[in-house]
């Protein structure tokens, strides 16, 4: 302990920590173990210290003090921190399993983090969230169709929610006076320029459908029974749903007609079309939303099949360069629509959209649409479907699971009760999220007043399959308790870190 003594006076933090990794190095585990402590009697929350003294006391079996002392240590750590993957290991031994697989699967350890769960699994079978993080160790460890089978297993294991006990039946009282908070989705475009694998316009092809331009005079009729039929609240206007608004050739007209009426108009664009919307920037939307999956053309073909990611980013700058000549109001953000293969262009698409003043809100990629989410439940994806559903940081099956186990079921689902669905030809759709011809409502909006037609709605049989599919928009709790000291909440949110943090985003 000579080189204590002299470092007593010096009082020198660091070279403390590197005469004590020498003594622990060497195995003399008591002497390195005095000079970490006598660094946290100057500073108690020293990140070596704290770590390396908690290896100490798990090389020791005092698998509890291990836990605390480097639990100090993780904070703000990166996700492939040795510091983690040590913890997971203290986890383990202290026989908090789950909580241990969860630190070792952010830290990369996959081997470990599958056998730690795995017995965890084999201790609590019913407990779903093991099953949830064991088919994301999978899914990183490039095993996706083992993990396809490990949630399909979690999702059988929920219970069933009581049929019964869903609003099945619309209160039409509800509805008399006004439609609050409600969304129209207007698609002013019949059909999309691009073929995006997670979209019904690009997954179901083959399906016939009606395309073309909504006529404006069609679009004013639609407006003024929007207006007619909700007086005490400003519903909210999105001028698309699987079409591609900036397609349309009068789309400036048709967003001063629903300003002339005082609706604020939503525009959601893939950029990639050759209109030159100097007008429609003149017209001045509230807001555009630009979606993206990528910064160069490999990654971002992939999943914008059909796009041309030069043209993007060139109608990007003419849209700043329009917004700035006419000083227009409207409020531009990207939603970077983030998959397993595109997380390494995220920071680009971050600084590129700074660069134009516009913000990035990234969302976790998901799959479209309803109908093709019936068939997930069933199992019944077709091989091309599954190549799309391997490249989704979320396997779709994972929110279902949630939804069937906490969402309320005495709740309506949010996109038949506040939101309706209208086509280019102006049919309704039965929502937001189906394709398919049989889940139109087959009449036209302007034919029936609102209340009539929310009612069609919860008429139609497969309303009630997608809620038996536990697909219906339910509220699900922000926080849930703990189960075996994991939440889902905290398995996502490692998830989502990770894949920043392993490309070098955080």
């Amino acid at each position: 302990m000579d080189k204590v003594v002299e470092l007593e006076g010096s009082r020198s933090l660091e070279g403390m920590i590197d005469i004590a990794t020498e003594h622990h190095q060497a195995g003399r585990l008591e002497d390195a173990a005095i000079l970490y402590r006598r660094v946290l009697d100057e500073k108690p929350r020293h990140v070596d210290a704290n770590h390396l003294l908690g290896v100490i006391a798990y090389q020791q079996d005092r698998f509890d003090t291990a836990v605390e002392l480097i639990g100090k240590a993780l904070p703000d750590r990166p996700a492939s921190d040795p510091i983690r993957v040590n913890l997971g290991r203290a986890l383990i031994g202290a026989g908090r399993l789950s909580e241990g697989a969860e630190a070792l699967w952010s830290g990369g350890y996959y081997d470990e983090a599958e056998e730690a769960c795995r017995e965890a699994i084999a201790r609590t079978p019913e407990d779903h969230l093991l099953y949830i993080l064991l088919s994301r160790i999978l899914m990183d460890d490039d095993r996706p169709r083992e993990a396809e089978t490990v949630i399909y297993q979690a999702f059988r294991r929920v219970p069933e929610r009581d049929a019964s006990a869903g609003n099945d039946t619309l209160d039409l009282s509800e509805y008399n006076s006004a439609t609050k908070a409600f969304t129209y989705s207007i698609d002013i475009v019949g059909t999309c320029n691009l073929r995006c694998p997670s979209c019904p316009v690009g997954n179901l092809s083959d399906i016939e459908r009606p395309k073309g331009f909504m006529d404006v005079g069609l679009f004013e009729e639609i407006v003024k029974k929007i207006k007619s039929e909700c007086q005490n609240e400003t519903p909210n206007l999105w001028l698309f749903n699987w079409g591609e608004p900036f397609l349309h050739p009068k789309l400036a007209e048709i967003i001063r007609i629903a300003k002339a009426h005082a609706l604020p108009v939503m525009l959601s664009s893939n950029m990639t079309t050759k209109l030159d919307f100097k007008e429609v920037i003149r017209a001045e939307p509230e807001t555009i939303k630009i979606s993206l999956s990528g910064m160069t053309q490999e990654v971002y073909g992939k999943t914008h099949a059909r796009g041309n990611i030069e043209t993007v980013k060139e109608n990007m700058r003419k849209l700043r360069r329009y917004i700035d000549e006419f000083d227009a109001k409207t409020v531009v953000y990207v939603s970077y629509h983030m998959y397993r293969h595109n997380i390494c262009d995220y920071g680009d698409a971050v600084v590129f959209a700074n660069s134009l003043n516009f913000d990035l809100l990234p969302i976790v990629a998901f799959f479209q649409p309803l109908e093709k989410m019936v068939e997930l439940v069933e199992n019944e994806l077709s091989d091309v479907d599954k190549t799309l559903v391997d490249l989704l940081i979320e396997h779709p099956l994972v929110g279902v699971i949630m939804s069937k186990r906490i969402a309320d079921p005495a709740q309506d689902c949010g996109l038949r009760s506040n939101a309706m669905a209208i086509n280019h030809d102006g049919s309704v759709a039965l929502c937001c999220g189906v394709y398919q011809p049989a889940n139109m409502l087959g009449v036209k909006f302007t034919d029936l007043p609102h209340q009539e037609l929310q009612a069609l709605k919860y008429e139609h049989d497969f309303c009630k399959t997608c809620y038996k599919s536990h697909l219906s928009w339910l509220p699900i709790p922000p926080h849930q308790p703990e189960q075996n000291g994991v939440t889902h909440e905290r398995q996502k949110e490692n998830l989502y870190r990770k894949f920043r943090q392993s490309r070098g985003q955080e």
